[in-house]
């Protein structure tokens, strides 16, 4: 087997084993000995700061600056909102789930212990042309009111229960990939890093509570204060209905160009992927980004960003469906730039 097909292979791997993890947004804390595994072997130190951010440092020449690199830690999921006299468990979304997808979804109540259940609905209620109401759904977890109420209670996170799985043409698809493939990305990167010479340090930080507000993008870029960034996240990829979405799966990463994203910055990752001929792709976005890029752009007196993204299709699913070789060479992608920077990023060339 090939140096490539190896790395691939990883790839693959730890993005099934990031999918499988249970981290709905304020509730990041259960990624830790993962990213310790595939981030920690390259960085010299690491903490979680009060708000579930976590962060790891590969140092680089001293003085050179620092370039942070974020991927959101969280995944959008339900939570807990009352248990009615059935013994049925209502909920209410966390982050932009999508309706359609719900019903008969298994998942797992993360109350006083994980307890597995399935989203059910009345059939009275089926509709031909829109999605059931919220209101109809609940889950069921085979107790009644009083042995439900004695393990779950309003607030407890409710995660779907999705086993990744890989479909051909390296094709894996499975919860959370939005942005577990973000957290792979990264790691990509570090283990490329580690055989790079590089002058910035960067600082790796898996971001708590994206999905509702882009929250630990706001304390991470106030406590860093990087001098530039870049957020990882996915982007919608073509899929049988969306006509106006332009990426493609397993066509290179997207980079976006927009008033979010710095354009000397972009246009210098641009310039990088096509000297080191790795494929990548080109959105609009003219307004600010849905991802951390957001935040990161107005900390302190601003900070050049950009954002990378890996194409998915069926976003905000439990059947996120991704290329691993997109995530390869968005990784690649970040190793390259970051070597390539000056070595005094204090300098910085992506000043206007």
């Amino acid at each position: 087997m090939s140096e490539s097909t190896d790395l691939l292979l990883w790839v693959e791997e730890i993005l099934a084993e990031g999918s499988a993890l249970s981290g709905v947004s304020a509730h990041e804390a259960g990624l830790g000995p993962y990213l310790a595994k595939i981030w920690g072997p390259s960085c010299t130190e690491s903490r979680t700061d009060a708000l579930g951010n976590q962060f790891y440092l590969k140092p680089g020449r001293r003085g050179a600056g620092k370039i942070l690199l974020a991927a959101h830690a969280d995944e959008i999921g339900l939570v807990v909102t009352a248990v009615d006299e059935k013994g049925f468990i209502r909920f209410a979304p966390v982050g932009g789930v999508d309706e359609r997808a719900l019903p008969a979804q298994a998942v797992m109540v993360h109350g006083r212990r994980d307890l597995p259940g399935v989203i059910c609905f009345a059939a009275a209620k089926r509709l031909a042309d829109k999605p059931i109401p919220l209101a109809h759904l609940a889950v069921d977890i085979g107790y009644g009111r009083e042995e439900t109420l004695a393990l779950v209670r309003p607030g407890d996170p409710i995660s779907f229960a999705c086993e990744f799985k890989l479909l051909l043409n390296h094709t894996g698809t499975g919860k959370a990939l939005d942005d577990r493939a973000g957290l792979v990305v990264l790691a990509v990167c570090l283990r490329d890093l580690t055989g790079r010479t590089h002058g910035p340090d960067v600082l790796a930080v898996a971001t708590a509570q994206e999905e509702v507000g882009c929250r630990g993008a706001v304390t991470t870029a106030f406590q860093a204060r990087p001098d530039a960034a870049i957020a990882v996240d996915v982007t919608h990829a073509q899929s049988p209905d969306a006509k106006q979405v332009t990426a493609q799966l397993g066509r290179g990463p997207v980079i976006a160009r927009g008033p979010n994203l710095h354009p000397l910055l972009t246009e210098y990752l641009e310039e990088l992927a096509q000297s080191e001929r790795i494929p990548l792709q080109t959105e609009a976005i003219p307004r600010a980004t849905g991802t951390d890029a957001r935040a990161l752009q107005l900390a302190g007196q601003g900070v050049p960003t950009a954002l990378i993204s890996v194409p998915l299709r069926y976003m905000h699913t439990p059947v996120e469906t991704i290329s691993a070789q997109d995530v390869l060479l968005a990784g690649k992608l970040l190793a390259a730039a970051i070597a390539g920077l000056s070595p005094d990023l204090q300098e910085l060339e992506f000043r206007y």
